[in-house]
């Protein structure tokens, strides 16, 4: 999951955004499969995905997302 995280930072830094949304999907997926939804993995895919939408503008999705990540870091 590390690694498609890694890779889905290096696809958003390309602007390859569709890319990045995807391997995170993945990540979040398998996250949730082997993990508690408080996990901190989950949380990192939640604050990527966050950080993808902020790029694209979707600033509300965005925001979501930073917040879900915050509630499991927290």
């Amino acid at each position: 999951m590390d690694s498609l995280i890694q890779e889905s930072r290096k696809l958003t830094e390309a602007k390859q955004y569709e890319g990045a949304l995807n391997l995170l999907g993945l990540a979040k997926n398998k996250a949730q499969e082997a993990f508690d939804q408080e996990h901190p993995l989950l949380a990192s895919c939640l604050h990527n995905y966050g950080r993808v939408y902020q790029f694209i503008g979707k600033l509300s999705e965005s925001e979501h997302h930073y917040l879900q990540a915050k509630a499991i870091r927290e």
